[in-house]
């Protein structure tokens, strides 16, 4: 599912859990520290996640909460110091 540059509402991010993707890409979005955390505790069947151009407090997330085994992550152009 490719979300590259969307504006992630609460309806956007529930329309993702119902769906339940394998793939995600959720490149140049605004996705916050919460709503990722939110987002893949609730998607057990993910394998790749791409975050590209992201900001680090975003992607932060996948530091503290549990998240699927992942086969693929790309953290691509990600903004912050202190990268995963």
């Amino acid at each position: 599912m490719n979300l590259t540059g969307k504006h992630l509402t609460a309806h956007c991010l529930n329309g993702i859990v119902r769906r339940q993707p394998r793939a995600l890409i959720l490149d140049w979005t605004a996705i916050a520290k919460r709503q990722l955390a939110w987002l893949v505790v609730r998607l057990p069947q993910l394998k790749e996640l791409s975050l590209q151009g992201c900001s680090y407090m975003g992607v932060a997330a996948l530091r503290t909460c549990t998240c699927p085994p992942l086969l693929s992550l790309d953290l691509s152009f990600v903004n912050g110091k202190n990268l995963l």
